[in-house]
């Protein structure tokens, strides 16, 4: 990465940055700077074409140096499908990439099996929270059941502010929770599933409790 000149790392949010960053060993404060437009957020994405508008100007940079190289990265998906150009005026033979061998590298990677029904003490791996346009908030966390490893996913219950609370304006990854599937069969939609916020709280008593400690969770099949 000593020989680029350039970068433009797609920018549709903070994470799509930093988890390249990390990847490619580049610092926050890279001399070289991290885009070449200004970033999505600032140049805007013109026609859904953000990252054309980088290659566009990655090329006259180096036109304009000629032997320099520049680097774009596109992202796709939910950083599920990324995209890398390496830009430079010196031609060079084509060489095809390696994708379906790397991706059948990671594909066999370790990976935790999912919870269809997830009962028992878990901890919280990630979250986020959703904002609407009518201020209503929906938090959503992925956690690992302590028994087996598992892993699960769940939706806060529509007026628990107090999950809410956690989520929005706490530190909740690492957190202790309890978690209880109900509500649904083996057949479709996917079972349910409820959680306490801390570990103080204990194992629910039973599933349709009504506590500002609750939430509710629609399960799923995902790696």
């Amino acid at each position: 990465m000593d020989d680029v000149a350039t970068f433009d790392l797609y920018s549709c949010f903070p994470i799509a940055v930093s988890n390249i960053c990390d990847g490619l060993g580049l610092g926050p404060d890279d001399p070289r700077g991290l885009t070449v437009t200004g970033g999505l957020p600032f140049f805007g994405g013109a026609g859904n074409n953000y990252s054309m508008h980088a290659i566009a100007e990655t090329v006259q940079r180096c036109r304009a140096n000629p032997g320099s190289y520049g680097f774009v990265g596109a992202n796709g998906g939910t950083l599920s499908k990324y995209s890398a150009g390496v830009y430079c005026t010196t031609p060079i033979g084509w060489r095809p990439d390696r994708s379906a061998t790397l991706q059948a590298e990671i594909d066999a990677w370790p990976a935790p099996e999912p919870a269809r029904y997830a009962d028992g003490w878990a901890t919280i791996e990630t979250y986020t929270v959703r904002h609407d346009r009518d201020g209503r908030r929906t938090g959503i966390v992925v956690g690992r059941l302590e028994a087996d490893g598992r892993r699960f996913l769940a939706k806060a219950a529509e007026g628990d502010e107090e999950i809410l609370q956690l989520l929005g304006d706490g530190a909740p990854i690492g957190a202790r929770v309890y978690v209880r599937s109900f509500g649904a069969g083996t057949g479709s939609p996917p079972p349910k599933h409820a959680w306490t916020r801390g570990s103080r709280l204990g194992p629910p008593r039973c599933a349709t409790t009504t506590s500002t400690y609750w939430c509710t969770a629609t399960g799923t099949s995902w790696r």
